[in-house]
């Protein structure tokens, strides 16, 4: 039997809830009927068929999205309109996608969102096309001004994460027409995961809530399974190419999303000559190739980017590892194997499509083990591969489910499960959270007074990492420097160097003595303040060490590496010295960077002295959050 055949071949169960699926064909509407009233009446008709998963798709993406909501009446007559998600470690992330969409919405570029100097001329190292489809539109026609960034992309991540449950739930009965597996598959791939990830009840915000990724990127490959799907069922050139096109979109959407899926092509391909079903092998070759040529300027100048010396200091801060080592033993072997025993036993006819996920999902998480190069695979695990595995065990045990009741009884067991986990980590997560949101609207006066200047400036905040980004999310202006800008694009080392410089001048217990002040906390392991980040980011980058290799070194404190810090500490303070000894030297050096703004928060750096500055003037000032301008 054929791969196409496969596909369209339904349970036919004693008792099997059988979903309609969309058909592609429009039944012509009587004369008499309006057009208009017969789009409503197949409205109706597809929103009643599909009622179950509606429903529950508008409650997890209320859920999802209700810290949102919930926050301005928790904070009552506290709330001053700034409202972010804050996704556990991750927080930086959103607020990192928020200010890219300020950019756009400002109408610059994307090479540094969140920095002055190259960001109209830099590449943008996502080398994606989001911001401007979903935002540019906004700056084109004209409505820049009255569009708050944070609000418009909640709106979209709440539509979203719905439409991403929604897609999910029709790859499911593309493979089993079964409306309560679907809804299961949907529900427990956007909620479920948490459990595999945490635990029960954990104080986590759930990932789909943050704008703009995964819920986005995992729309796109949820809706790419579907069309190719489809392509493969009844094959057909337009739907061969829309698969097609689909594939090579993904390389401007997301890098991971199109990888993935490009594995996942593969393996389907292999898996089709083993199967000796030759139709389905040459169609997801066509669809590879026109995929392959739709991305490949994208992944192109991906490749380009990399091999240079800027793609390689990327490479550095963003955590790339060299080795060969398998990771995520134990639950992928595990799975693979069950569902191995299951398609065997069942002699299913859907095999090769769900092995493909899930031989997709292992090989991304460890391709390591023949590129020799790692980087970030939590990406894939988290938003492909566990999926993959939540899809293949759920299609493994619902065929064990007999009769309609029992089905039933599972869907609406599972979904409750999940929704009430959901609910729950959601409050915990939100009350875990709403000390420092409520302490964010103290940053409010001076943002207003920010938005007051209406020619972007530059302004020096604290290195506080969940807060700096309030300036390029609700103001036109730049930062100076931001604690994690290293993994978010290539900066000069020497922007590193000055940065560093110029935060040891601004510390009063650093300022006279750097190298001893640096000494101390390079020793003290329960340090986690910025000047050591910083000072280890341009270390370790110079030392010609992967990020993990001199992390490792470091740990260990041994001769070899103790002579280098000694070395490299040593000519950095030099450097200190030099621009101390230079009339203005700090001043110049703000200047060359276009500083002229400084945002202190003396509860977060109360080693901070700004009044070492000349031409510093209060403006404003609210609980610990002061705002000064320079001349």
């Amino acid at each position: 039997m054929t791969m196409i055949q496969a596909i369209s071949v339904t349970e036919q169960r004693a008792g099997a809830k059988e979903a309609v699926l969309p058909q592609d064909d429009t039944e012509e509407a009587p004369a008499q009927m309006p057009a208009r009233r017969a789009l409503l009446e197949r409205l109706r008709a597809f929103a009643k068929e599909h009622r179950l998963i509606l429903l529950f798709a508008f409650l997890l993406a209320l859920l999802i999205k209700s810290p949102l909501l919930a926050f301005p009446y928790a904070a009552n007559d506290a709330y001053r309109g700034i409202n972010l998600y804050h996704y556990g470690n991750l927080a930086a992330d959103e607020d990192f996608y928020l200010s890219r969409g300020k950019e756009v919405l400002e109408g610059h570029g994307l090479g540094n969102p969140l920095i002055r100097e190259g960001k109209d001329t830099y590449p943008d190292y996502y080398f994606t096309i989001n911001e401007y489809v979903l935002v540019g539109p906004f700056y084109l026609l004209g409505l820049a001004d009255n569009v708050d960034i944070s609000t418009l992309y909640a709106i979209y991540s709440f539509i979203g994460v719905f439409a991403l449950i929604v897609t999910i739930y029709f790859f499911a009965l593309h493979l089993r027409a079964d409306r309560f597996f679907a809804t299961v598959v949907a529900i427990s791939v956007v909620s479920g995961y948490s459990i595999i990830e945490n635990s029960f009840f954990a104080p986590v915000f759930n990932m789909y809530g943050r704008a703009l990724h995964p819920a986005l990127s995992s729309l796109a490959v949820f809706s790419y399974l579907i069309l190719c799907l489809r392509a493969l069922k009844t094959p057909s050139l337009p739907r061969l190419l829309i698969a097609g096109a689909m594939f090579g979109a993904l390389s401007y959407i997301y890098s991971y999303a199109w990888t993935f899926i490009a594995v996942f092509n593969g393996f389907l391909f292999l898996l089709f000559i083993f199967k000796r079903d030759w139709m389905s092998v040459r169609h997801i070759f066509l669809i590879s190739c026109l995929g392959a040529l739709i991305s490949a300027y994208n992944v192109i100048r991906t490749i380009l980017y990399m091999i240079f010396p800027a793609g390689q200091q990327f490479s550095y801060f963003y955590g790339a590892k060299y080795g060969y080592a398998l990771a995520y033993k134990k639950i992928g072997p595990l799975v693979l194997l069950l569902f191995g025993l299951f398609a065997h036993r069942k002699r299913d006819l859907n095999w090769p499509l769900i092995f493909a996920l899930l031989l997709s999902g292992w090989f991304c998480i460890n391709q390591q083990a023949l590129t020799g190069l790692r980087i970030q695979p939590n990406h894939y695990l988290w938003y492909y591969t566990e999926p993959a595995f939540i899809i293949a065990l759920s299609y493994a045990l619902w065929s064990y489910l007999k009769t309609d009741r029992a089905k039933a009884i599972a869907c609406f067991l599972v979904v409750g499960i999940f929704l009430t986990n959901t609910a729950v980590a959601q409050y915990k997560a939100f009350s875990g959270t709403l000390p420092q949101r409520l302490y964010e609207q103290d940053y409010r006066t001076a943002l207003d007074e920010l938005n007051k200047d209406k020619n972007s400036g530059v302004v020096l905040a604290s290195p506080t990492e969940d807060t700096e980004f309030l300036v390029t999310v609700y103001t036109p202006h730049d930062l100076f420097w931001q604690r994690n800008l290293a993994q978010f694009n290539d900066n000069p080392i020497q922007r590193h160097k000055d940065a560093l410089l110029l935060y040891l001048y601004l510390n009063k217990d650093a300022r006279r003595e750097p190298g001893a002040y640096l000494k101390k906390i390079l020793e003290d392991d329960g340090d986690s303040s910025m000047y050591k980040a910083l000072y280890q980011d341009i270390e370790g980058y110079a030392s010609g060490f992967n990020l993990h290799e001199y992390n490792r070194r470091a740990a260990e404190n041994g001769e070899e590496f103790r002579l280098y810090r000694q070395d490299f500490l040593r000519k950095f303070v030099v450097d200190y010295e030099k621009t101390t000894k230079e009339k203005d030297g700090f001043e110049k050096l703000l200047d060359a960077y276009g500083v002229n703004w400084i945002l202190w928060d003396r509860a977060k750096q109360p080693e901070w002295d700004p009044a070492v500055f000349r031409g510093l003037t209060h403006v404003a000032t609210r609980g610990n959050i002061v705002l000064f301008t320079l001349e």
